[in-house]
């Protein structure tokens, strides 16, 4: 196993986590259908969705 193989294996990784994070957090925001996970822009399009 060379450092190319865990440098990749590293990425891999952290892009599976943000993507399972960015999934928690917008199932647990359920009412703002935002595509953002962001506490700013969920109330911005909570907002924009009761006016």
């Amino acid at each position: 196993m060379n450092i190319w193989d865990i440098v990749i294996i590293l990425l891999v990784a952290l892009a599976v986590g943000a993507a399972v994070r960015k999934m928690i957090l917008n199932k647990r925001s359920g009412k703002s259908n935002c595509g953002c996970g962001c506490a700013e822009c969920s109330r911005n399009c909570i907002n924009r969705k009761s006016q």
